[in-house]
C-alpha cells in the first residue's frame, strides 16, 4: 500500500468527509445564494453559470460541474536519493500509486462531483509541517 494511504488514511477519510459536507444540498444552496448576493444585476445575458446559480436550478446540476480541488503531500521515496536514471518513470509511478490508492477511498456519493486531487511530493512530511508552522509563528 502506497505511503500516503498507509499513512494516513484517517486523513484522507476526514478530506472525504469534508468533500460530501460540502457538496451536500444545504452547504451548496447556502453558497448558491451568496453568489447570487454578489453578482452585479446590470452585466448582460443570461449564462450557464447563472441558469446554475439560479433559485430554481437542481443542486443536482450545480454537483455536477463543480470542481473540488484537493492539495494532498505525501512522502516520496524518490526525493530522497541522489537523481538517477529512472528517477522521472519511478516518480510518475509512484504519483499514479498513491493517485489510484486514494481514489479507491473515495465513496461511491461522490461519483457526480469532480474531486481533483492534486498531489505533491516532499522527502519529509513531519519537516513540511515543521517548517510551516515555524513560518506561521513568525508571522505573528
Amino acid at each position: 500500500m502506497p505511503s500516503a494511504v498507509r499513512g494516513s488514511q484517517r486523513n484522507i477519510e476526514q478530506i472525504v468527509s469534508e468533500i460530501e459536507v460540502a457538496v451536500s444540498s444545504g452547504v451548496l444552496k447556502k453558497e448558491r445564494e451568496f453568489a447570487l448576493s454578489l453578482r452585479e444585476p446590470r452585466h448582460g445575458r443570461p449564462t450557464n453559470l447563472q441558469t446554475l446559480l439560479s433559485k430554481r436550478a437542481k443542486i443536482e446540476d450545480l454537483r455536477r460541474v463543480i470542481k473540488l480541488p484537493v492539495l494532498l503531500v505525501y512522502e516520496s521515496r524518490h526525493l530522497t536519493k541522489e537523481f538517477y536514471d529512472e528517477y522521472l518513470k519511478d516518480l510518475i509511478e509512484e504519483a499514479d500509486s498513491e493517485y489510484q490508492s486514494i481514489k479507491a477511498l473515495l465513496p461511491d456519493t461522490l461519483a457526480d462531483v469532480s474531486v481533483e486531487i492534486f498531489l505533491i511530493p516532499v522527502p519529509s512530511v513531519a519537516e513540511l509541517a515543521r517548517d510551516f508552522k515555524q513560518a506561521l509563528n513568525s508571522c505573528r
